[in-house]
């Protein structure tokens, strides 16, 4: 997902992904390679693949600090979809077009977990799981939304 400030030529009214190419003479505010999430590696890896260096203006660690940087112009972000849900001010998203704007995050649970908390955590997962399935179904990315048996 690319965070760009409301007023930016890419933000437009339109809500078709977003060919990676397009960013490449943007300033980019991103996480540090330093959190250890691989986030950086990741957006390394789709950008090279893409052609281009992300010419980093700022780094941020803080979700908000980051779709404020946004907001303030100082770049724009590649960022988990789930920032979609808290929805700042001044802040678009866009999909990233083909496959590899999207990554996987896996969750691995004991088959018999029987944890209340454990279990609250998997329902949330496969919740969000089904919520961003079908906001990238509504931008025409499909996704294997299948999850294997508990």
């Amino acid at each position: 997902m690319v965070a760009i400030a409301a007023s930016h030529p890419l933000a437009g009214q339109d809500m078709a992904p977003i060919a990676l190419q397009a960013l490449a003479g943007e300033a980019f505010v991103l996480q540090p390679q330093t959190l250890g999430c691989g986030l950086s590696e990741h957006i390394a890896l789709l950008t090279g693949k893409a052609g281009f260096t992300p010419q980093i203006a700022q780094e941020s660690s803080e979700t908000a600090t980051t779709l404020a940087l946004v907001a303030a112009h100082l770049g724009v972000s590649i960022v988990p979809s789930t920032y979609r849900s808290i929805r700042p001010n001044g802040v678009h998203f866009r999909t990233l077009s083909g496959q590899g704007g999207q990554s996987c995050i896996l969750a691995a649970v004991r088959r018999n977990e029987t944890d209340a908390c454990v279990q609250t955590f998997v329902d949330l997962l496969h919740q969000q799981q089904r919520q961003e399935a079908t906001l990238l179904a509504a931008s025409g990315i499909h996704i294997n939304a299948d999850s294997s048996d508990r």
